[in-house]
């Protein structure tokens, strides 16, 4: 900045330097000019351009300050009188002229720029002011001038009066109007056309050739002079006046020039005469000429503000237009008789002007005062009962035009009761929830709602709250917790996962005013402006305290039971009931596991069909009825298991079905190990039916088989039933000879033969002693169960072996057969069974004897 300053300074030093040498140096020069201009044999100069020089030197300085001013004005004067003296003039005559030249130049100066920022020609005001400034200033100058040359040389008083003003104010006229033109001209390269250099051409030979002829060859015929105004006007009319001035100039230097020469029609006896001829004919021309050129330039400059004027109209027109089109309210212009005059697009678009224009009309508004034309709503009946909110105002320049800004508003209106009636109902909601504690925040977290229930859940009022910080409520190592977890800052933790699509529900502590904790469920929404901003966030709190403490009991209580499932000596497993996967086992525990021999992650892998062994072959022995319990229902079996390694394990199954609400109902089975409790069952029952020498079936057993058999037969399941009775010949031998110890193994022997003579569904029994019985169920063919004793016959004849060596063969069988198609007892089939046996014995022993 400061050499820029610097800068500046020496520019404006160079500048005023270049002004205190430049003007004294040209005003010496336009002096020496106008004294060379004299005419022979007199004083009496054609031209004095100083007075020119002079008004420009003053013109150029008029801006500065008053000081620097009178300077100019001081050295104006000496470089006046010391270039007067230089000339041959006399003390006196350069004192009183110095004077002189002043009041020419300073006169002329006032006067141009009287109420003026700036001296320019532009316009013939500009130069009826030039030529008052410069008649006036001269008019002065010359009664100083006549003045002297009156009292000193006994001049004449109008005739020094008239030249020396003539002469000054040509000169000064055409010098001024010169500089000025040049000053305010733009100079840029000028588009000449052929044409046009051609015609320049023509008229600058044309106009040389006049000027030439009437001041130069003509020396007679003073009228003739005027003829040069022709071709000068029509120069003045056709080119610009920057041109013109130029050719003044040269005009004014060849007439001036001529004169000097005594050539051309002024060349008359008087030299004073001669002199005034030149210095009016040059004021003549300037006049004629700089005053058609400025009328010609006002003519072309006012069209073309015209133009411009027209231009701006249109645009403005089209901007108007534009505007109009933009506003997204509807506009209408309507006269005093209610024609449309003008309207928008937009409400061109409407289809509702008439109907506004009408309402407007009905409801005064096109009469009142332009201060109550606030908006208004009116309804009119277009496409049933539309609201628009109405404007009017009288044109201020034509009080009959209205202008009238409407916009449809049934939407806005109807959206605005909507908001009320929500605002409404939310300041309902914040009254009635008196349970939850609803807190709202704008986006920065400052508290803008804080209802009934927050004040009731955190003990702080509505007034002491509003304007803080929500975060000041929360249990702050919970907060900083979950910041870290986050790595977000303890303020944004609350807002983290929120979107206006998504509500973040989570579990926080608050702090109650009296330092009191509250466990509370947090959901937090975003409320959105219509734009999509975020305008603040909604926060609804619940108390969960009791919830916390029942879900701890809960824990506790499912705790316990897990301890107690998993530790219990007893077998427990659950189950699912639900129809997509019923009797799946979900949880057991290990008793269970060890129960069924498998690890526990196998037996999650079953369902309740898979776990027991063989006896699931009877209906009443399965788990199946599982299934269909329902709730309140028990069941209670004893049910075989199989376990991983093949063995068959007993299990008294006490199970339930459980349906806790919210949940699917689910089974949950008691196990208890009864195989060793079955195992001394199994051995009581069989040791009751069973002989216990050879393990056959004793009587009862073959009774209530034959019963179980004749019962098939009378519902038809069985076609009949064969009895066999048996009693062994010469048993008695052995018994004698080597003992009842002997006798029992050669019993049991026999009770292996005749087992393994018989079918497998046959029963073989020992009814006491050497008797035997031989049950088959299903076979009431005579001659098969006759073929089926003489197998029995020929199995218990071979030789036995006796446990010290022997062979006994002398034993044989006699045998009673019996065949029953139902209507028979056990009692009676034995007994006629036993009958044809001993009718065998009788017969000779060792044979068969049919019914």
């Amino acid at each position: 900045m400061g050499t820029s300053s610097n800068g500046e300074v020496v520019d404006r030093t160079l500048r005023s330097a270049m002004t205190f040498v430049a003007f004294p140096v040209a005003y010496a020069l336009a002096v020496a000019a106008g004294r060379a201009t004299r005419l022979a044999g007199g004083e009496v100069s054609l031209a004095w351009p100083a007075a020119a020089v002079g008004v420009i030197w003053l013109l150029s300085v008029r801006q500065s300050g008053a000081w620097k001013r009178g300077v100019h004005v001081a050295l104006l004067g000496v470089v006046s009188f010391t270039t007067n003296i230089a000339t041959g003039a006399s003390v006196p005559l350069s004192v009183w002229f110095v004077l002189v030249n002043l009041v020419l130049s300073v006169v002329t100066v006032e006067l141009l720029a009287y109420r003026r920022d700036d001296v320019v020609l532009r316009d013939p005001t500009d130069l009826a002011r030039l030529v008052a400034a410069v008649t006036v200033g001269t008019c002065c100058a010359a009664v100083l001038a006549a003045g002297w040359f009156v009292v000193v040389t006994s001049a004449t008083v109008w005739e020094t009066f008239g030249l020396f003003a003539v002469r000054n104010g040509a000169t000064a006229l055409l010098g001024v109007a010169i500089w000025l033109r040049l000053r305010d001209v733009s100079w840029s390269r000028p588009h000449i056309t052929a044409a046009a250099v051609f015609e320049m051409v023509l008229a600058a030979v044309g106009i040389v050739a006049i000027f030439f002829w009437i001041f130069w060859l003509l020396n007679t015929g003073l009228p003739l002079a005027f003829l040069a105004l022709v071709p000068v006007m029509w120069l003045a009319l056709r080119y610009s006046t920057t041109l013109n001035t130029l050719f003044l100039t040269a005009a004014g230097a060849w007439i001036i020039y001529a004169t000097l020469s005594n050539k051309g029609v002024f060349i008359v006896p008087e030299i004073q005469t001669r002199a005034l001829l030149a210095q009016a004919m040059v004021a003549s021309l300037t006049l004629i000429v700089l005053t058609l050129s400025l009328y010609r330039d006002s003519r072309a400059r006012l069209i073309t503000e015209l133009e411009h004027a027209r231009d701006k109209a249109d645009e403005d027109s089209e901007l108007l237009t534009a505007v109009l089109d933009s506003i997204h309210d509807s506009v209408v212009v309507v006269d005093g008789t209610g024609s449309i005059v003008l309207q928008n697009a937009r409400a061109a678009d409407s289809g509702l002007v008439e109907d506004v224009v009408t309402a407007s009309s009905a409801d005064g508004f096109a009469a009142a005062a332009p201060a109550s034309n606030a908006p208004r709503d009116v309804v009119i009946a277009a496409d049933g009962s539309r609201v628009v909110e109405l404007t009017t105002a009288l044109l201020a320049r034509q009080m009959t035009m209205n202008v009238m800004a409407f916009r449809d508003v049934t939407d806005e209106r109807e959206n605005a009761r909507a908001l009320r009636e929500a605002r409404d109902l939310f300041a309902g909601v914040l009254d009635a929830a008196s349970e939850q504690a609803i807190i709202g925040t704008d986006p920065r977290g400052n508290i803008t709602v804080f209802n009934h229930g927050a004040e009731r859940m955190l003990g702080w009022t509505e007034a002491e709250v509003l304007g803080r910080k929500s975060f000041n409520f929360h249990y702050q190592p919970e907060v900083r917790a979950r910041a870290e977890e986050l790595g977000v800052r303890p303020i944004d933790v609350f807002v983290y996962n929120v979107t206006p699509e998504q509500a973040e529900v989570r579990e926080w502590t608050y702090v109650r005013k009296d330092g009191s904790h509250v466990a509370v469920s947090v959901a937090i929404s975003q409320m959105t402006g219509e734009d999509g901003s975020c305008e603040g966030f909604i926060g609804v709190a619940t108390d969960i305290t009791e919830r916390k403490a029942a879900e701890q009991a809960l824990a506790a209580s499912e705790e316990q039971f897990r301890l107690a499932f998993d530790t219990a000596p007893m077998g427990m497993f659950m189950f699912t009931i639900a129809p997509e996967a019923p009797g799946r086992i979900t949880r057991c525990n290990q008793a269970f596991a060890d129960f069924l021999g498998r690890p526990g992650d196998d037996v999650l892998t079953m369902t309740v069909f898979g776990l027991p062994g063989d006896g699931t072959d009877r209906v009443d022995t399965g788990l199946d009825p599982l299934l269909t319990l329902g709730g309140g229902q028990r069941f209670e079996r004893d049910v075989a298991f199989r376990r991983a390694d093949g063995t068959e394990v007993w299990g008294a199954v006490s199970a339930s079905v459980v349906a806790p609400d919210g949940s699917e109902p689910y089974g949950i089975c008691l196990v208890e190990d009864i195989t060793s409790r079955k195992r001394v069952e199994a051995e009581l029952v069989h040791l009751a039916s069973h002989d216990p020498l050879t393990g056959l079936a004793n009587r009862a057993l073959l009774t209530d088989r034959i019963q179980h058999a004749l019962a098939e037969v009378d519902a038809g399941i069985s076609s009949g039933v064969g009895m066999i009775s048996l009693d062994l010949d010469g048993f008695k031998e052995i018994n004698d000879t080597w003992g009842h110890a002997e006798g029992d193994e050669v019993l049991v022997e026999v009770g292996e033969r005749i087992r393994a003579a018989v079918r497998s569904t046959d029963t073989t029994a020992r009814l006491g002693g050497d008797e035997f019985a031989v049950l088959c169920p299903g076979l009431p063919d005579v001659a098969e169960l006759q073929a089926l004793a003489e197998r029995i016959r020929a199995q218990v004849r071979r030789p036995f072996t006796l446990s010290g060596g022997e062979v006994y063969d002398r034993l044989s069988v006699s045998a009673g057969v019996v065949t029953s198609r139902g209507a028979c007892d056990a009692g009676t089939l034995l007994r006629k069974a036993d009958t044809l046996m001993y009718h065998a014995k009788r017969s000779g022993k060792d044979c068969v004897v049919m019914a």
